[in-house]
């Protein structure tokens, strides 16, 4: 089996707590953008698209996923992590699971998830 590497610069893990903290009482997600190396991935952006969200709940409307979209192509990068809190206790939801954007041929053991608690 073929490890794959997970770069983060610590830029980008400055920037993502900034963002989330910034967000109080509020969901918020996050995206981490990342060019990629063969397998290796190098998170180069913290992205926060626009999105709808109150105390229990975040939405990236279609128009803002189409401008995700669009950036990753035109900058030839993945979605290498959805980063988003949770106002209260942290812990993977249903509505988490059924809202990741990161899925698809990635095997459950990949696949990243990252939820911090802002208290």
């Amino acid at each position: 089996m073929t490890m794959s590497k997970l770069t983060i610069d610590y830029a980008v893990l400055v920037e993502t707590t900034r963002l989330l903290q910034a967000a109080a009482r509020s969901e918020c997600v996050l995206l981490w953008l990342a060019a990629r190396e063969g397998q290796d991935l190098t998170v180069t952006e913290v992205y926060r698209p626009a999105q709808r969200a109150s105390a229990d709940f975040f939405e990236i409307p279609r128009d803002s996923m189409a401008a995700v979209m669009a950036r990753l192509r035109t900058q030839s990068l993945s979605i290498a992590a959805q980063v988003h809190t949770h106002p209260g206790r942290a812990f993977h939801s249903a509505a988490d699971e059924r809202w990741a954007i990161v899925r698809g041929g990635m095997k459950r053991a990949t696949r990243m998830c990252m939820h911090l608690c802002c208290d």
